[in-house]
C-alpha cells in the first residue's frame, strides 16, 4: 500500500514571505478548478528572510521554485493533472525570481467517503481510499488552493533534491 503525505509550508523562523494585493476573484478562480488559459504572471514582493523553494505567501497559494517544480513534474503519476501558473517574486534588492503556482485543473476522486470527515463540501479530515488513489503521486482536493498530497516516493525525491521551505505530515489511507 502506498504512503501519502501533505506538503505544508515550513513554520521556521526567518523564512521570507511573498506578498501581493488581495484578490478574491483570483482565489475563487483557482479554487473552482479547470484549466486557466488567460493567466498573466502574478507578481509578488518578497520581505526579509531566507528564500525557499516552497515559498509562503499572502495568498497561501502553492508557490514553487523552478527546482521544486522540476522535482514535482518528474515524479507525478501519468494520471495526475497539473498546471503551472507563472509568478514573479521580486526580492528587496529588486532581483526577480521565477516561481510558479501549482494548480490542479482536475482533482481526482480519491477520498474514502466512509472514513473521511466532511462538513458540507469542506474536508475536515481526509482518508484516502487505497483503491482510488492507485497511480496518483501528486494531487489535491476539490475547492482547495493550499493542500497538496504527495506519494512517499515524491517526498523522497523532494528530500534528496534538498528542496527547502516545507514539512510533511502523513495522510491516512483506508
Amino acid at each position: 500500500m502506498s504512503v501519502f503525505f501533505y506538503l505544508h509550508f515550513a513554520d521556521e523562523d526567518g523564512i521570507a514571505v511573498a506578498w501581493a494585493p488581495d484578490d478574491h476573484e483570483l482565489d475563487n478562480r483557482l479554487a473552482s478548478g479547470g484549466w486557466i488559459d488567460d493567466w498573466k504572471p502574478l507578481k509578488f514582493q518578497l520581505d526579509k528572510g531566507v528564500v525557499v523553494d516552497y515559498l509562503p505567501n499572502s495568498f497561501a497559494y502553492r508557490l514553487c521554485s523552478d527546482r521544486l517544480r522540476q522535482v514535482l513534474d518528474g515524479a507525478r503519476g501519468s494520471v495526475d493533472t497539473v498546471q503551472w501558473l507563472p509568478a514573479i517574486v521580486t526580492d528587496e534588492q529588486g532581483k526577480e525570481h521565477s516561481y510558479a503556482i501549482l494548480h490542479f485543473p482536475e482533482v481526482p476522486n480519491v477520498l474514502s467517503m466512509t472514513k473521511s470527515v466532511l462538513t458540507g463540501p469542506m474536508i475536515v479530515k481526509a482518508f484516502l481510499d487505497k483503491r482510488l488513489v492507485e497511480g496518483h503521486r501528486i494531487f489535491s482536493f476539490p475547492q482547495e488552493t493550499v493542500r497538496v498530497v504527495i506519494a512517499g516516493e515524491v517526498k523522497a525525491n523532494i528530500e534528496s533534491s534538498h528542496c527547502t521551505g516545507m514539512k510533511f505530515s502523513r495522510v491516512p489511507v483506508a
